[in-house]
């Protein structure tokens, strides 16, 4: 499988460093040098959509992703609930959901005035917007992945002398199917029994839907690397270009 995109030269500087604990791999432009490379590329909506319709799957997935607006409830700012109403399907009568986006625009807006720290936007912004995500969707979960490693044979290969390892903190949180027992039957013959490429506990028999990582793209390009290898080692899994797979950077 392949994860290789066309590459942006100016997505990362030299200088910038991670402000956590080791990490893996400390700059996104490592992550050309893997044995399947993945570079970042950025594009706008149009673009986006046609380079996604080259592949059915991938086009199919950039459908459902623009039909999550028309199942939300009254997510908008006040001001565009007129004129967006009837395209997006919303319910102008129900704002619950509103008013806690609100109260979290407010905590970001005193946040950005006085510095905090990752751990408290991870746990006062992200992690309620990540509540909200799931809300209505009872097979769902998101979970803290941040004690989480790659299992050493999942491990992107690299085709230069790179320091990469399983130690060190990677993402931050991904979004997950809970379990049932047809997949953990499926893992139960799998080697090493875990569905995803980490054996942390709580992701074993969860499918991981999307990644989500704060500011460090070097992370989160390497673990996507990483499930990529580990879905390919899946019995029966075909040859050639990986599935689409969406992921959330926060900046």
């Amino acid at each position: 499988m392949s994860t290789n995109l066309p590459s942006n030269s100016n997505s990362n500087s030299s200088n910038t460093r991670s402000t956590r604990s080791s990490s893996p791999v400390e700059l996104a432009g490592d992550l050309r040098n893997l044995e399947k490379p993945v570079n970042w590329l950025y594009l706008c909506v149009g673009d986006l959509s046609k380079k996604m319709a080259r592949n059915p799957t991938a086009a199919t997935l950039f459908r459902n992703i623009k039909r999550v607006p028309c199942s939300g409830l009254g997510y908008l700012p006040a001001e565009l609930h007129d004129p967006l109403l009837d395209d997006l399907c919303l319910d102008p009568d129900d704002d619950e959901e509103f008013d806690k986006l609100d109260g979290i625009v407010n905590e970001t807006n005193i946040f950005k005035t006085t510095p905090h720290a990752e751990a408290a936007w991870n746990q006062q912004v992200h992690v309620p917007m990540l509540e909200l995500a799931v809300l209505h969707q009872p097979t769902v979960g998101f979970h803290d992945v941040t004690r989480a490693n790659i299992t050493r044979p999942f491990l992107p290969r690299a085709t230069t002398d790179i320091s990469l390892s399983s130690g060190g903190k990677m993402i931050d949180y991904v979004l997950a199917l809970k379990g049932d027992e047809r997949i953990r039957q499926f893992v139960g013959r799998l080697a090493p029994r875990c569905f995803n490429q980490t054996l942390y506990p709580p992701l074993t028999s969860c499918p991981t839907g999307v990644f989500l990582e704060t500011k460090a793209k070097a992370q989160l390009g390497y673990w996507l690397a990483a499930w990529f290898r580990r879905i390919s080692a899946f019995p029966g899994s075909p040859p050639g270009l990986p599935s689409p797979f969406p992921v959330l950077l926060a900046l």
